[in-house]
């Protein structure tokens, strides 16, 4: 274990799908057991609600720890924004909630150290201007949940043979044109919707 010192301001964390069989958790948790920060923002997809409801759900000891070492940031004084996204979406029911030292909230300010102020909120939050619908989207969404699997097995493999991770869908998202397309009308959003809020930049 490697502990990282000094304390951190503020940490983003997203898309960590607890509860689906595509979740690092094993990562994720020896992560945050060493994490020491004054703030973390849990910028959408946490859970993967969505998944746990259409499919068996996945859930190990490491989803657990997550947990657990979230509950123990808290205690020790660490504040957590939770945004959620589109497979979390149902805990937008709760958002304006406040609990100790953790707040629910639909998209948040972030202000950095030198006073740059930032919209933090999940990717879903432009899907209608970045997403091509229809049948194109459903299929986009199938060949994804098979990409997925495929860079499990592959990954088991190369752990087996003593190889490091290598994610199967990046290297693919670089060789279509289709997702090329569709990363450059998200950023476009994006940018476009940053001024309009009168902000300096957005995390997403």
């Amino acid at each position: 274990r490697i502990d990282l010192h000094p304390p951190l301001r503020s940490v983003f964390i997203s898309d960590v799908h607890l509860g689906s069989s595509n979740c690092h958790a094993d990562a994720l948790a020896d992560f945050l057991d060493a994490l020491r920060c004054d703030c973390i923002y849990l910028v959408g997809d946490i859970f993967d609600l969505w998944w746990m409801s259409q499919k068996r759900a996945s859930w190990s000891a490491d989803h657990t720890r997550i947990i657990e070492c979230l509950h123990a940031m808290r205690r020790a004084g660490t504040r957590i924004v939770y945004i959620p996204g589109n497979h979390d979406r149902p805990i937008r029911q709760f958002v304006g909630m406040s609990l100790p030292r953790m707040t629910i909230r639909r998209r948040a300010i972030h202000q950095a150290a030198d006073g740059r102020r930032y919209l933090v909120t999940h990717g879903d939050e432009f899907d209608g201007i970045t997403h091509f619908g229809g049948f194109q989207e459903w299929l986009g969404d199938k060949l994804y949940d098979a990409i997925l699997a495929g860079n499990r097995v592959q990954n088991r493999m190369r752990r087996a043979f003593g190889g490091r991770y290598w994610s199967l869908a990046d290297f693919l998202k670089r060789q279509s044109g289709a997702a090329e397309r569709y990363i450059e009308r998200y950023v476009g959003a994006c940018l476009a919707d940053v001024p309009r809020r009168g902000l300096d930049g957005i995390i997403s």
